[in-house]
């Protein structure tokens, strides 16, 4: 028996939770490593940002070279009033106002986080990415266990 097909709007809809404290509609199916919702919106597009996504059901579509922007800060939030358009610099300048800029020389802590397993650090992005779990100096089974060759065949 083949599923029904179910439209992005029904599939958004669904998975949404309506914070009755921060207001936000916090979206709770897919995340990516950054934290941002997930949700695949067809075969041919793929996976898309599920704020992008409630931001052209619910609200308009969005212009070409417009973001998406929490008023919130809520990465997972869809509530149409809690988005915005916005460009780059817009982007920019709520990160220096709300004293998230470690690019721009304020807050040097909030931006840089250290991996768990080879000390290594960067951007939380970065290390989100490429390290932590997915992190190459993660010790590993393979050298974890050492057999000493008086110890093969024996039971202890």
């Amino acid at each position: 028996m083949a599923r029904e097909k179910v439209d992005v709007h029904t599939r958004l809809l669904n998975k949404l939770y309506k914070n009755p404290l921060t207001k936000c509609w916090e979206w709770k199916g897919a995340i990516n490593n950054v934290g941002y919702g997930m949700i695949r919106v067809s075969t041919e597009r793929g996976m898309a940002s599920v704020h992008r996504v409630a931001y052209e059901v619910l609200v308009d579509k969005i212009p070409e070279g417009m973001l998406v922007l929490h008023k919130c800060n809520n990465y997972i939030c869809c509530n149409p009033d809690h988005l915005e358009l916005g460009t780059r610099y817009d982007v920019q300048c709520k990160v220096i106002n709300k004293g998230m800029g470690k690019y721009f020389g304020q807050n040097t802590d909030s931006w840089y986080a250290t991996c768990t397993h080879c000390d290594y650090k960067s951007t939380r992005a970065v290390i989100a990415r490429l390290h932590n779990d997915k992190c190459k100096h993660q010790p590993s089974i393979n050298n974890t266990i050492t057999l000493a060759p008086n110890n093969i065949g024996k039971n202890t």
